[in-house]
């Protein structure tokens, strides 16, 4: 039998009332308290215990905060000052990630042995087993009413529910606790062991069904944060979605040996194509609920009279994600606000704030493969577009309208590229309420600011592939004087936009085609992007693949909100492109590039092979999380995963 210290180890560290910095209803600090009646002395005392249930959500907008989001998958590309175990998210990526020494750990408390700092130890079983503790006690809480019993006992049945899809998302098969475990439970209860895949996921279908019913469908600006019912079948959409995809369903190829020690099978192994209608069901119903409680796709509110179909496209992308539900931001169905500020001085672009040394960062690019992943102003690949010279795209191009060049690439796309996208000589870069000319060759001083853009021999953090993100860097954000001055920004964990693309998906591989509404929702997405439909821009065009041009809009659509990492895994892709060497432009030249004798174009624009470390990507092994082995060791009926 187990020790009981082993045991009390798991269930004190899980009853630790975990704090999270930030603002608004998800980020409010809960008091320190010495006992449970104390924590529950009223109501007030049982809401800072149900804001302590949501301190343990992962920190979705930090840049380190969970894999998905930098480094671990093919949408990013870092400078080999960050592309190391410095820069921890990467790690995976890098093939240096082990069960006895994971980056990550949602499971439980164990901190990583190399990095206990950094690493992110989120204990998402310590919260569930936190919600319930509060769920089992909140009729007992003094002069509490119905109203509020319902209000938090909602809530906090919402994120038991969450918490077990978070787990599920990285680990794959999971344990389901459906109450408070007793410290003195037998070995049988206390150490269970994983459940099959598919049952996971219809446990937390019915508890997204059952709480649905009693979550109201909006919130008060004070409390948007708060999960709603349209939060919670948004949920059970994308739920749905990935366990209907082929990296779960049937996936004999994977996971034929991926079993229990008692020999039950984790993974259903043969193919269930009803799957695909469920998911689309659940993505209509969400739709439809979505519809009616006022959300819908975004649209940039001070768009200027006359404006084109282009210019409409390229201001609904750039505010899309920057601007507030509190703003009028009807796409953003549910955010996570805590480390709003991370992603921005990450991202923006350095040499744009007189004064300025230490802020912002500007170390993180997105990669050459998203880059190119962008459609043209006509709305194809640019693989397909017969107006785009895709063979000499790498060739330097005279910038239509001025005496400046940059890469053929770059011009002639679609407006949620020149949204998202900066680059050498983007003419429209937003910062300080300003707009920019960029200039990132070596030795380069941007005229307007006299600064470097972010290239020179000796810099670590730098424009390293030639391209920078736009996206969550809000325009009005000023970094003068080394002080970071920042617009509230959210980091979306659930949008209108995406429903539409998870009925998209799963319609087409139910029914082989794409049509009817399927088309329509695309279309809709497209249209407010400022591109042509599917059928107008693919008329007289071969080779078109309804399923590729259905995942390329959701990863573009969804572009580095913590989608591709996912994406690319449950479509059984990752493999193909997570671990190939990303390419680069000559930004970090050898030479003495200053500015009297700045890097021509000619030298800038040259294709260079990737100075990030030695990227791997096994399969099976890596399609799914190791769970740390600390864990398999004080449960013995865990297994590991698949490599593992």
């Amino acid at each position: 039998m187990k020790t009981v210290h082993s045991k009390l180890s798991i269930y004190c560290a899980a009853l630790i009332l975990l704090v999270s910095g930030g603002c608004n209803y998800l980020d409010q600090e809960p008091e320190r308290q010495g006992t449970l009646e104390e924590a529950l002395a009223d109501v007030n005392s049982a809401r800072e215990f149900l804001y302590s249930c949501y301190s343990f959500m992962p920190a979705s907008s930090d840049h380190n905060g969970e894999p998905q989001l930098q480094g671990a998958s093919d949408e990013h590309y870092l400078s080999s000052h960050w592309a190391t175990d410095w820069h921890f998210s990467k790690v995976p990526n890098l093939g240096m990630q082990t069960a006895g020494n994971p980056i990550y750990n949602y499971w439980s408390y164990f901190t990583s042995t190399t990095q206990p700092s950094r690493c992110k130890a989120y204990n998402l079983y310590g919260a569930i087993r936190q919600c319930y503790t509060l769920l089992n006690r909140i009729n007992s809480v003094p002069g509490i009413t119905q109203a509020d019993i319902d209000d938090i006992s909602s809530q906090a049945r919402f994120l038991v529910a969450y918490y077990h899809y978070v787990l599920l998302r990285l680990y794959g098969p999971i344990v389901i606790v459906e109450d408070e475990l007793p410290l003195d439970a037998p070995d049988e209860i206390a150490y269970p062991k994983r459940v099959p895949y598919d049952k996971c996921v219809q446990w937390i279908s019915d508890r997204l069904d059952e709480v649905a019913q009693q979550l109201p469908p909006t919130r008060t600006a004070d409390m948007w944060g708060a999960p709603t019912s349209v939060i919670a079948k948004a949920l059970k959409s994308r739920l749905l979605l990935y366990a209907a995809s082929p990296l779960f369903n049937g996936n004999a190829e994977y996971y034929s040996d991926f079993k229990n020690k008692d020999g039950e099978l984790l993974m259903n192994i043969e193919y269930d194509k009803e799957k695909w209608k469920k998911a689309m069901d659940a993505a209509e119903e969400a739709i439809n609920l979505a519809v009616s409680a006022g959300h819908k796709l975004f649209s940039y509110p001070n768009q200027e009279a006359g404006s084109s179909d282009f210019e409409k496209g390229y201001m609904n992308e750039r505010y899309k994600i920057v601007s507030m539900p509190s703003e009028g931001n009807t796409d953003i169905i549910w955010a996570y606000t805590g480390s709003a500020s991370n992603l921005s001085v990450m991202n923006a672009v350095i040499g744009l704030a007189p004064g300025s040394t230490s802020v912002p960062y500007g170390g993180v690019s997105p990669s050459f493969l998203m880059v190119e992943t962008y459609l043209t102003e006509n709305g194809l690949p640019i693989d397909k577009d017969p107006e785009f010279d895709y063979a000499n795209r790498y060739s330097i191009a005279d910038i239509p309208g001025t005496t400046e060049q940059t890469a053929a690439l770059n011009l002639h796309r679609e407006p949620r590229f020149y949204a998202d996208i900066a680059y050498d000589r983007a003419s429209r870069y937003e910062l300080n309420g300003e707009e920019y000319t960029l200039y990132f060759r070596q030795g380069e001083r941007n005229p307007e600011t006299g600064l470097a853009n972010g290239n020179s021999s000796s810099a670590t953090d730098f424009v390293c592939n030639g391209y920078m993100w736009k996206k969550f860097v809000h325009p009005d954000n000023s970094y003068r004087d080394n002080k970071s001055s920042e617009q509230r920004v959210a980091m979306p964990l659930f949008r209108f936009a995406e429903l539409y693309l998870n009925y998209a998906e799963a319609y087409y591989e139910y029914y082989g085609k794409l049509d009817g509404k399927a088309l329509e929702y695309i279309d809709a997405i497209r249209t407010n992007a400022g591109i042509p439909t599917v059928e107008d821009a693919w008329e007289g065009i071969p080779g078109r693949d309804d399923r590729e041009i259905i995942r390329r809009e959701r990863t573009i659509e969804l572009m580095y909100e913590g989608h591709r990492f996912f994406d690319a895994r449950r479509w059984k892709t990752a493999h193909l492109t997570f671990a190939v060497p990303q390419k680069r432009w000559n930004g970090n030249a050898e030479g003495s590039y200053t500015p009297d004798n700045p890097q021509p174009a000619s030298d800038y624009y040259r294709l260079m092979d990737t100075r990030e470390g030695a990227k791997t990507f096994n399969v099976p092994q890596h399609y799914l999380y190791p769970l740390d082995a600390r864990d398999i060791d004080i449960n013995v009926n865990l297994v590991n995963n698949p490599g593992w």
